[in-house]
């Protein structure tokens, strides 16, 4: 009989070790996809800083050509 009850004791602990290895597994997934989704828009917000930042300095060289030539046609 104890011998019987230990066996089903093992089966039970190792059903239970498998499931939450999957659950581990599982989780670490999704921890993967939430981070790869994460680098994704920060690199998106990246790109959008970066295409700002050379609309800025367009538009300040702009800016400087068109004081330099007003100043040169007075």
């Amino acid at each position: 009989m104890a011998k019987k009850n230990k066996e089903i004791y093992l089966q039970e602990m190792e059903g239970y070790k498998r499931t939450k290895e999957e659950e581990a597994m599982s989780q670490k997934k999704e921890e993967e996809k939430f981070m790869k989704l994460h680098k994704q828009e920060a690199l998106q917000l990246l790109k959008k800083k970066e295409k700002t930042d050379n609309i800025i300095k367009v538009t300040i060289l702009n800016s400087q050509y068109i004081k330099l030539f007003w100043v040169i046609s007075q």
